[in-house]
Order: structure tokens, then C-alpha cells, then sequence
């Protein structure tokens, strides 16, 4: 908004807890690993007194193929995060989502 001098960016913190499960699979070379993580949490925009909850789940899935370049292999990872926030004031409110995806060489 024009003019307007109060700024409402995205800043949330929070403190909370969260406990999860996964799984590891090998396969001669190839390790599959999947953890998920639901989480709830304190949270307060900008540690100012607009305070409520937040909650969610972190997704990471890993595959590594060992040994494919001699002592090297490779490495590629997934990971999916959502967050909800709820505040008393409905305008720090929000629903985020990321999806994020990494390759690399293992050793």
C-alpha cells in the first residue's frame, strides 16, 4: 500500500515440539531413507505481542547409489515442508509450503 508505514512482512518465531518416524532400506548400493516429522509449536510474529500456534510437517526422503564414479557416488534428496500458522490476528495467518530437491556426489 502506498504511504503506508506499517509493514507487515513474514517474520515468525517459534518454539515447539515434534517427534516423527522413518524408515532406511539398502539394497546392495542403493540406500533409501524417508523420515516425516509433525511438529506444533508457540509462535509470535516478529517476537512482538501478536502471538498464537503454529504446525506442520517436514518430509525428507534421501536416495544414494554408493561407488558409481570409483570411490564416488551419487546423492539426491527430497524434501517437503508445510507450515500453518494461526494468530489472534487473522492477518498473520498463513499456510506455507516448500518442496525442495538437491543432487549431488556422495563420498
Amino acid at each position: 500500500v502506498p504511504d503506508n508505514a506499517e509493514k507487515d512482512n513474514l517474520s515468525i518465531s517459534s518454539v515447539g515440539i515434534g517427534g516423527g518416524a522413518g524408515f532406511r532400506s539398502t539394497l546392495g548400493k542403493a540406500t533409501l531413507q524417508v523420515k516425516a516429522v509433525p511438529f506444533i509449536a508457540f509462535a509470535t510474529q516478529a517476537f512482538s505481542a501478536g502471538s498464537g500456534s503454529s504446525k506442520g510437517v517436514t518430509i525428507n526422503a534421501a536416495f544414494q547409489f554408493a561407488r558409481v564414479f570409483a570411490d564416488y557416488g551419487l546423492a539426491l534428496s527430497y524434501r517437503y515442508k508445510y507450515i500453518s500458522t494461526s494468530f489472534s490476528n487473522s492477518r498473520y495467518d498463513y499456510a506455507l509450503k516448500s518442496h525442495t530437491v538437491t543432487a549431488g556426489f556422495a563420498f
